[in-house]
């Protein structure tokens, strides 16, 4: 649980960071809240949170590629969650395809 809760720590500084528009900054918080919640196997609910907000730091600093590639590990566990979450996992897969479509990602 200490490692859950240092996760989490962390990724309260990633929102810091995010607020202040450090957005460098952010992505190296979230990245370490994520190795946090993966030294304890991970807390799905956490762990999606923190890929989302990583994934629109990354946009943020246009970093398109891995922010394609964080929201594209949030939908699985979305659609784990309830039949709210499956719907928002449906609607962040459209919208992961568009920007696929209009910027042209190579994977």
């Amino acid at each position: 649980m200490r490692v859950v809760a240092e996760g989490s720590c962390v990724a309260a500084r990633g929102n810091q960071f995010c607020f202040r528009e450090e957005w460098d900054s952010a992505v190296v918080a979230y990245s370490e809240a994520l190795q946090a919640c993966a030294k304890v196997g991970g807390n799905l609910q956490l762990t999606s949170t923190i890929l989302s907000n990583r994934s629109a730091a990354c946009a943020r600093l246009g970093q398109w590629k891995h922010s394609l590639q964080d929201a594209e590990q949030v939908v699985p566990a979305l659609l784990e969650e309830s039949s709210q979450s499956k719907v928002l996992g449906i609607v962040i897969c459209k919208v992961i395809r568009l920007l696929e479509k209009h910027l042209k990602i190579d994977r």
